[in-house]
């Protein structure tokens, strides 16, 4: 509100406002199809991406006396949240559109979903029970220089 002299300032603040009773006062309430929703911001363990990789490590972690050389798991895990949302949201684009470069970004896109074993063997174990048997999405990746 712009004033244009001291006196109208003077004026707003003096002048006594008469407050409503509140035995007059009725209440209003919207009716149910104008009231608001509210739903919480996914975060990155609501995706189908991430509680497949949480299924999967609970399945390594319990099985732990099936493997003979080291497991990796996804970096997504050791993310900060917002980094995470982030690397999802590229998987997403990526899956659903194929929208990228060429192969080095397809490499640094998937990189942080990645189950990584040192040997083959283990690998085969795991893809065996995970994505076979109980028909989890996952990927892996053999790196014998783990």
């Amino acid at each position: 509100m712009f004033f244009t002299s001291h006196s109208q300032v003077q004026q707003l603040v003096t002048q006594e406002q008469e407050l409503p009773n509140p035995d007059d006062v009725m209440e209003v309430t919207p009716p149910e199809s104008d009231s608001m929703e509210i739903t919480p911001t996914p975060g990155i363990y609501d995706s189908a991406v991430m509680k497949n990789i949480l299924l999967a490590c609970k399945w390594v972690e319990e099985n732990q006396h099936h493997f003979a050389g080291k497991i990796e798991l996804p970096k997504i895990l050791k993310m900060k949240e917002e980094d995470a949302l982030l690397a999802i949201t590229m998987r997403d684009l990526f899956i659903n559109t194929m929208f990228y470069e060429g192969e080095r970004d397809e490499e640094q896109i998937r990189a942080p979903f990645l189950f990584t074993f040192q040997r083959v063997e283990d690998m085969e174990i795991f893809l065996q029970e995970i994505r076979d048997k109980r028909d989890i999405c996952v990927s892996c990746l053999h790196n014998p220089h783990l």
